[in-house]
């Protein structure tokens, strides 16, 4: 599971895939199309597509903005929901999908939500357990049956920056939040959150963004860090990096960095990341393949043993520039 981090909302907004199921769930907003947000949901064996619409839906409340999907449940944030007069305090749908057809299961708002809180700006789903952010906190919530509950309110270490929680992602019982330089492990037991343990990254470099993106499947996580950090000693800029992190007995290790074969200044390498058993696909937003400027690319790694090597580098074969 992943919690993307996108500088530039480009369409599609983000994109969500649950293989098992071949479903694929992308986003687009107002600004793109003149409608209300909106998620698009379609099957990889019969093509059908709908179209999912949050009620009570306005074109400011950026639904889609953050997007996830686990097997027949899809949950799309809504950053800028006014909630009884509450200007942005924002809230996360849930739909589920019975056969073909998609429906709106609930509205999830956090307990002590207040304005301006982006509830919802990033989220992620595993099975009957959806993470959001939103006011500065990672909030918790379980289903049980068709009801949905708050379970726990997960709060920034002290010291932890403000952007702590624009990157989330849960796989089990096992939550990893980021932040333009930090990366946080939760994980429950006995259905209570325990306290955070901090992943760091050797070879990062300062003002790199460590934990813009995360993601997390068993006992893996994978940290970016996609801001061209500044070499002094090479007077040159990062191209970004990605850092897996591997779960012993009672911590975590880093197992690897992971960089671009032919990476350059500014790609931002990273800038969002997935994670499934021993593959890894890592995008460089702003990389300039063909000499397209800014068109982008995403990076494919495979693991063997403890070992990650890249496999494959992936572009739009009808990609331009600014893609």
């Amino acid at each position: 599971m992943l919690g993307p981090f996108v500088m530039r909302r480009r369409f599609p907004w983000n994109v969500a895939f649950f293989a098992a199921l071949a479903t694929l769930v992308l986003t687009m907003h107002a600004s793109v199309a003149a409608d209300l947000p909106a998620a698009f949901a379609a099957t990889g064996d019969t093509n059908e597509v709908a179209k999912l619409i949050a009620s009570g839906a306005q074109a400011s409340d950026y639904a889609g903005s953050s997007i996830a999907v686990s097997g027949d449940t899809a949950v799309l944030g809504a950053y800028r929901r006014d909630v009884g007069g509450n200007v942005d305090q924002g809230v996360a749908v849930v739909f589920v999908r019975n056969g073909t057809t998609w429906t709106e299961q609930t509205e999830l708002t956090a307990s002590d939500g207040a304005a301006n809180h982006g509830f919802g700006f990033s989220l992620d789903i595993s099975g009957d357990t959806v993470v959001v952010y939103g006011g500065g906190a990672i909030y918790v919530f379980v289903r049980t049956g068709t009801t949905w509950t708050q379970q726990q309110k997960l709060t920034a270490p002290i010291g932890s920056e403000t952007s702590w929680g624009q990157s989330v992602a849960v796989d089990g019982d096992t939550v990893v939040v980021g932040g333009f330089g930090s990366a946080h492990v939760f994980v429950r037991t006995e259905g209570t959150w325990g306290a955070p343990q901090a992943l760091t990254a050797i070879g990062g470099l300062d003002g790199d963004a460590f934990g813009a993106s995360v993601a997390v499947d068993g006992d893996t996580v994978i940290v970016s860090a996609p801001v061209a950090a500044w070499i002094d000693e090479l007077d040159s800029a990062s191209p970004g990096a990605a850092f897996v992190f591997v779960r012993g007995e009672s911590s975590w290790s880093q197992q690897q960095k992971l960089t671009a074969s032919d990476g350059v200044e500014y790609d931002r390498f990273g800038s969002s990341v997935g994670l499934s058993g021993n593959t890894v696909v890592v995008g460089a937003e702003d990389s300039n393949p063909g000499g397209n400027l800014d068109q982008g690319s995403a990076y494919v790694y495979y693991r063997s043993g403890t070992a990650w090597s890249q496999q494959a580098k992936l572009t739009a074969s009808d990609g331009v520039a600014g893609d």
